[in-house]
């Protein structure tokens, strides 16, 4: 009998276990703050091409900004 239970527990175990710890997704934040100009549209590039080399599953684009150049805004959204 006690060996019945000891088996019985043996079993059970893993459905008790806590399940495997997965990493949490890589979030990559990038503030943008100032005049949006060609210097803005370099960072953010840059910034995009790090998080897809490290497979980040977000970009969080923080924007502080009164505006800037028409041309530099579109690449930037280009770029997005």
């Amino acid at each position: 009998m006690l060996f019945s239970w000891a088996l019985l527990l043996v079993c059970c175990l893993p459905a008790f276990a806590s399940p495997e710890s997965k990493p949490a997704p890589l979030v990559i934040q990038m503030p943008l703050v100032g005049a949006i100009g060609p210097g803005e549209v370099r960072y953010l590039r840059r910034v995009l091409d790090e998080a897809r080399l490290r497979q980040a599953a977000l970009v969080l684009i923080q924007l502080d900004t009164p505006g800037g150049l028409m041309e530099s805004t579109r690449q930037i959204i280009e770029a997005m």
